[in-house]
């Protein structure tokens, strides 16, 4: 008797990023992977907390779901949305949220500052070690074998 191959999960995203272009790329690695994502899109940490907190026009990813945020953006960085969402006292499984930093930043501050409020891990948008190719297979695999919390 053959088992019938399972549909591949999904990966959710809640994209936080200013760059549309950046956005844009990230897309389209994923459409080149032919990997099967949800990704939600919000400009700020600000947009970002608002869409979690369901105080927004546009839907939380459905869980589990990664964060991928950038550091650099108007309204409110990503280390001060980092450090807001590791400080929830209503919502554990929202303050223990996966988070990735996806960022040009190479600055050892940034680093520091990201591992300091538990990130999964800390992601240079370059086209070393792969370029985004490499990120989203990174991600998938990520989303494939962990256990979210």
């Amino acid at each position: 008797m053959h088992e019938q191959p399972q549909e591949p999960d999904i990966l959710n995203l809640l994209l936080v990023e200013d760059d549309e272009i950046d956005r844009m790329a990230l897309k389209r690695a994923f459409k080149r992977k032919a990997l099967p994502v949800n990704i939600v899109e919000a400009t700020d940490g600000q947009e970002a907390l608002n869409i979690l907190h369901g105080q927004s026009n546009h839907a939380a990813p459905p869980k589990p779901f990664i964060i991928l945020l950038d550091i650099n953006m108007p309204q409110m960085n990503g280390i001060e949305m980092l450090r807001r969402l590791r400080s929830e006292t209503n919502d554990p499984k929202l303050r223990n949220t996966i988070v990735f930093m996806l960022t040009t930043s190479q600055a050892e501050k940034d680093l520091e500052n990201a591992y300091a409020h538990n990130v999964a891990g800390y992601l240079v948008k370059s086209a070393d070690k792969g370029g985004l190719d490499a990120i989203v297979e990174l991600l998938w695999d990520y989303g494939q074998v962990v256990e979210f919390p």
